[in-house]
């Protein structure tokens, strides 16, 4: 069996009963250095969370792809991408704010690409599995003080958690992949459409809990 992956598009995808979900804050950095934090639910098995770095997430992502039949990957990058009308790069709706993230910004295209190896490495182990993904967005933090660097990842994934687990009371931090442009003539397409006509797994849901 080919491995499936393909884009979670509808907000009712994202419910914490639907299977096993695997949260991954993606970080790229040399050795030495966890830049990942990840958080494995299944009902079957007691929830983990942990840090870890990049080879060591791809591994672990690549491990539960094999074991589960059935996927929610959640990846804290940009995984869909905005063009204006004149083909030229421009934010998504999401983005904006009083500094904003935009995708094609330094930070934004590091992870992208980082998101790029992890999802290569997936389509060549081939996992026979089915994979929905889902885009995290948590860039804009909370107010009041940078958390302490040490536990930023498992942050990060844990206010993630809280959105998928109780989808009703965070509806507005859940955003429907049809409302992610600015202007009604930007193209929205998968972030990863460039690699070839096999990384084009569609546009997401994005996860973005809000502020506080």
């Amino acid at each position: 069996m080919k491995t499936i992956i393909q884009a979670g598009k509808k907000i009712s995808d994202s419910s914490w009963s639907n299977g096993t979900w695997l949260i991954l804050d993606i970080g790229f950095a040399k050795t030495g250095r966890k830049s990942c934090g990840l958080l494995i639910h299944s009902p079957q098995q007691k929830e983990c969370k942990t840090t870890m770095n990049f080879n060591e997430a791809v591994e672990a992502v690549i491990y539960v792809a094999k074991t589960n039949k059935k996927l929610n990957l959640v990846i804290e990058a940009p995984l869909s991408i905005a063009f204006d009308k004149n083909g030229n790069p421009t934010g998504r709706s999401i983005e904006q704010g009083s500094k904003p993230r935009y995708w094609y910004l330094p930070a934004g295209c590091v992870v992208m690409v980082a998101t790029l190896h992890l999802m290569r490495r997936l389509i060549s182990e081939n996992p026979d599995s089915e994979i929905r993904l889902f885009e995290g967005f948590v860039s804009f933090k909370p107010k009041g003080g940078k958390p302490k660097k040490q536990n930023s990842h498992l942050k990060d994934i844990e206010r993630l958690r809280e959105v998928i687990l109780n989808p009703k009371n965070f509806g507005s931090c859940i955003h429907d992949p049809t409302k992610l442009r600015i202007n009604s003539s930007d193209t929205i397409e998968s972030a990863f459409k460039v690699a070839g006509k096999n990384f084009d797994f569609g546009v997401p849901v994005v996860i973005m809990p809000n502020d506080r």
